[in-house]
């Protein structure tokens, strides 16, 4: 029955879309995405206000690439001391199965084979 509903209420917010302008329909599609995100954000524990999330997008010119400014701003926080040394999995941000965000696309060991390698890190960095 849920699911019957979510269904249902999808498709009245398709149709509403639908009947707009597409000034307006990317409007409101873009201030949902930003709902979304913040209700994640709080749900996994990491809040973030709306208003933050759009001035950072509004500061990036257009033509600035979002992922490389992820990575960046990802870098940045790690120079500064964010995450654990001696935890690598904390200091790459990295998360176990079902936490965070998951970067298929990316050629990285992940699980045991993550473990494993962040095992003989340690012990590498253990001995230098």
């Amino acid at each position: 029955m849920d699911l019957a509903q979510a269904a249902q209420a999808i498709g009245r917010l398709d149709g509403l879309l639908a009947g707009l302008d597409e000034t307006l329909r990317r409007g409101l599609i873009t201030r949902l995405a930003f709902s979304e995100v913040v209700s994640m954000l709080w749900a996994v524990g990491t809040p973030i206000p709306q208003e933050v999330l759009i001035r950072d997008l509004a500061d990036a010119p257009a033509s600035v690439d979002l992922d490389a400014l992820s990575q960046a701003r990802w870098a940045i926080g790690r120079l500064q001391g964010r995450g654990r040394v001696d935890d690598l999995r904390d200091f790459l941000g990295l998360h176990r199965v079902g936490q965070g965000r998951g970067d298929g696309n990316l050629l990285r060991p992940t699980g045991e084979d993550f473990d494993a390698e962040a095992a003989g890190f340690a012990g590498g960095a253990g001995r230098a």
